[in-house]
């Protein structure tokens, strides 16, 4: 048996020593340039700014009151982040080309902060950007437009069933949440999971579940092994598998789809429904008494549906306006500190800029009373938006428009 007395002095100061390193490995945090926003006191050792997943906006808000430009510093364990606000800290995060969405995203929301893998080169969040504007053009869109229409009409058809034994209530979050994952997966997915009921349950509950397991521990310490981040890798691991079999089946038959998946490896790599129907657009396009709803809506051109709808293209406006909270990320992948607009402050090397969204949503000087709904705030005679550079970020703005648009009006 071991006997602990017995051990060399030079053993219990090896073990001493590997213990304080150890420690000093977690405790110690990165400096800041002298030239930072001021470091928010609340930023502790170890863990960094709890509060910034414990009550963000008020921490955002806090943070940029207590400056003079708005911008701020502090930590998240070992994470340099540089929260900006104002006109100038918009310019810098919306603009710079020093700043990476992908890599900031990949650290501080999913804790997976080395995916931007380079593979013959070409970085993955280029070739993804490139691979997803393509299939977004509207050349694309406008062939799979039946197919959409179709998908939709269906998925109704099942709502309005539902209702009829179910006292006609149904969770418009839950149905209307299906319906935009199956039109995504028909316009960049398979066939097969868009065309099958059963695989498109399974596949958007795994993405739920990747989804609503973003570890704050996870991304507070990289290394550490969450339990939720273990549900993630389990749910990302089915999904894979149910898309390498397709993937597999087709290979294996010489079997084609023209689908987004196809494209990749070619490269090698009811009463409310006839009321919004109608109402909206059907009757307008009828040109026969014969014709149903679906005939019309299959007739459609892509123009037609983008063209058609001023009030609601206001509406989604102002909703998205409204939804859209939280905070976004980049990282500073240039590999010096970068400049603050025209201040003399920077956000560091490899550190990482947040923006709270709030600071152009729900900000009074630019849209007014802004938690109230209001979609005429768009129309030309006011155009709160336009108030002020980069005051709307609902589809994108900058260098990061949304590659989606024309998905997201269909």
């Amino acid at each position: 048996m071991l006997q602990f007395q017995n051990w060399p002095i030079s053993m219990y100061l090896l073990l001493i020593t590997t213990l304080i390193l150890l420690i000093a490995r977690i405790v110690w945090q990165p400096p800041f340039p002298l030239a930072a926003p001021p470091l928010l006191k609340e930023s502790l050792p170890i863990v960094g700014a709890l509060r910034f997943f414990s009550a963000r906006a008020n921490f955002c808000k806090d943070g940029a009151s207590k400056t003079k430009t708005g911008n701020y510093s502090f930590y998240f364990g070992k994470y340099r982040i540089v929260g900006l606000s104002g006109v100038e800290g918009r310019k810098t995060f919306y603009q710079s080309k020093d700043f990476s969405l992908f890599e900031g995203y990949a650290a501080l929301l999913t804790a997976t902060p080395n995916v931007n893998v380079e593979e013959n080169g070409t970085k993955f969040d280029v070739w993804f950007l490139r691979k997803i504007t393509t299939l977004m053009k509207k050349d694309n869109l406008v062939k799979g437009l039946r197919f959409l229409v179709s998908d939709t009409s269906s998925a109704l058809n099942r709502v309005v069933a539902r209702c009829g034994t179910g006292g006609g209530i149904f969770d418009p979050f839950d149905e209307m949440n299906r319906i935009v994952y199956h039109l995504t997966m028909r316009t960049v997915g398979t066939n097969e999971i868009a065309e099958s009921q059963e695989l498109l349950d399974r596949s958007l509950h795994l993405v739920e579940v990747i989804d609503d397991n973003n570890s704050t521990a996870r991304i507070m310490f990289p290394w550490l092994l969450t339990l939720k981040h273990v549900k993630r890798l389990v749910a990302a691991g089915r999904m894979y598998l149910m898309i390498n079999r397709i993937l597999r089946d087709r290979r294996r038959t010489g079997r084609r789809e023209d689908d987004a998946v196809q494209l990749l490896l070619d490269e090698g790599a009811s009463t409310t429904r006839i009321f919004v129907i109608n109402g909206l657009l059907v009757a307008k396009h009828r040109i026969s008494p014969e014709q149903t709803p679906l005939d019309i809506l299959g007739k459609l051109t892509l123009d037609d549906w983008e063209s058609d709808f001023p009030l609601t293209n206001l509406c989604l406006h102002e909703s998205i306006r409204l939804q859209t909270v939280g905070t976004a990320f980049r990282k500073n992948v240039s590999g010096r500190d970068v400049q603050i607009g025209n201040t003399s402050e920077v956000v560091p090397k490899d550190g990482f800029a947040a923006f709270h969204l709030d600071d152009i949503h729900m900000n009074p000087d630019i849209y007014s009373d802004p938690t109230k709904f209001d979609p005429a705030r768009y129309l030309p005679d006011r155009a709160e938006d336009k108030k002020v550079p980069l005051a709307y970020g609902g589809w994108g703005i900058g260098r990061h428009p949304c590659c989606g648009l024309y998905l997201s009006f269909l």
